[in-house]
């Protein structure tokens, strides 16, 4: 795999985990707010953010991921749990990349019966795509009720990264 790609699925894993380590501390009502706009409350959001994400790896074939969460569960599953989800499909993007470096092109079947045509390639831009997009969701809802969410952008990723900063 490419420096480039491992920094850029690094960066991702990155802010899912801080995002989601930090909402680890989160009460119960702070985790139930929304905000226009946005997918909705934000225990909702972190839920279809990792499902989404174990979604997209379970249709590549041999990506050592099957599907985890029932998102019409009137339970929720605890951040925590979330959060160690995430951390397993970092580590599996990580080996996708690594297994088909020149892409492979896929059929897979929605949760609706539809076959569809996929290919790695396309699995990761959507991965990167939504993360960024709920994980912003997230850090609105939270910042518009008073609540400062942490700071998750490539300039705080590639700070922390540094060697004197670890």
């Amino acid at each position: 795999m490419s420096s480039i790609l491992r920094a850029i699925i690094d960066q991702h894993v990155w802010a899912n985990d801080t995002l989601f380590g930090f909402c680890e501390t989160l009460t119960p009502e702070q985790l139930g707010l929304t905000g226009p706009g946005t997918f909705g409350p934000v225990h909702d959001t972190l839920v279809h953010l990792a499902d989404a994400e174990v979604i997209y790896l379970s249709r590549i074939p041999d990506s050592g991921i099957s599907l985890e969460f029932d998102e019409e569960s009137d339970t929720l599953p605890q951040v925590s749990v979330l959060r160690a989800s995430l951390q397993r499909t970092g580590e599996a993007w990580h080996r996708v990349v690594e297994q088909w470096p020149d892409d492979l092109a896929f059929a897979y079947v929605r949760g609706n019966g539809d076959e569809e045509q996929g290919s790695v390639s396309f699995s990761i831009v959507q991965m990167l795509d939504h993360g960024a997009e709920h994980r912003n969701h997230v850090r609105t809802i939270l910042s518009s009720h008073g609540i400062e969410p942490p700071e998750i952008d490539g300039w705080t990723w590639n700070d922390e990264r540094q060697p004197e900063n670890r």
